[in-house]
């Protein structure tokens, strides 16, 4: 056993070199030199990877160039090198990757965004939320509805920013059309991303709302996050909230 872990972290060693050393007399030649070989299966290796990151954050991607990004992605896999044979994994801590990264600290929201596009491929792959029935609440007494505990679904994640990341996300879109202008004043932001039926959606949340999930997410019983959300807009429309985000999976009853 030990010897096969000791030939793994060889291999681990010469896929992330130059040359081929730590596998040397390993590899066989044929028709091409070992080393040309090996490099063969580099080079595909670490091009998968790549690609792997572009498509899940392809507005990072444009924000930074394509020649720059790989760049990244070669800093990150070095990192960050997979663990897992589910490639939808590979990924996961690229936006605490690039908030540490100096070459980027220009673009402060830069992290933030990749957070969004990371919780959008989460969602994208998440389990189907239960089919929601509005009948279902018809169980609870009226005087029971604020003692209530609702949770986020499955195919559901809330994310803040100080930075208007909803707006730099839908202009780097390739279906948008207009003006692409982005000033930093225009956040800070929260987003609840949300796959209601097949499609990924982003909802771009006003205070109260944002303040009504976080609470929710918090544990707190539906009348304290009411109560901490008309702090922020008197005319909170619980009603509408509720059946807009029960209907999409992106709330769920927990069961007492």
């Amino acid at each position: 056993m030990k010897a096969l872990h000791n030939l793994q972290r060889a291999f681990a060693a010469d896929l992330w070199g130059d040359d081929l050393h730590h596998l040397q007399g390993l590899v066989l030649d044929d028709h091409l030199p070992a080393a040309r070989r090996f490099n063969v299966y580099r080079n595909n290796f670490q091009s998968s990877l790549t690609d792997a990151l572009a498509a899940i954050y392809p507005v990072t991607e444009q924000l930074v160039g394509r020649d720059f990004f790989r760049y990244m992605a070669d800093q990150y896999t070095r990192a960050h090198p997979s663990r897992s044979g589910d490639i939808h994994e590979f990924g996961r801590a690229m936006p605490r990757f690039l908030s540490r990264l100096q070459t980027v600290s220009s673009l402060p929201y830069l992290a933030d965004v990749s957070r969004l596009e990371w919780d959008y491929h989460t969602v994208f792959h998440a389990a189907d939320p239960p089919r929601f029935e509005p009948s279902s609440l018809q169980q609870f007494a009226a005087e029971d509805w604020p003692k209530l505990r609702l949770c986020m679904g499955p195919a559901c994640r809330l994310i803040h920013s100080m930075y208007p990341i909803f707006r730099i996300w839908k202009v780097n879109q390739e279906s948008f059309v207009g003006d692409k202008n982005v000033s930093l004043d225009m956040g800070p932001d929260s987003v609840l991303v949300v796959r209601p039926k097949l499609d990924v959606e982003l909802w771009r949340l006003n205070p109260a709302e944002s303040t009504f999930l976080e609470c929710l997410v918090s544990r707190n019983v539906l009348g304290e996050a009411v109560e901490k959300c008309l702090a922020h807009s008197s005319d909170f429309d619980l009603q509408s909230v509720l059946q807009r985000c029960l209907s999409a999976g992106a709330l769920m009853v927990v069961e007492s």
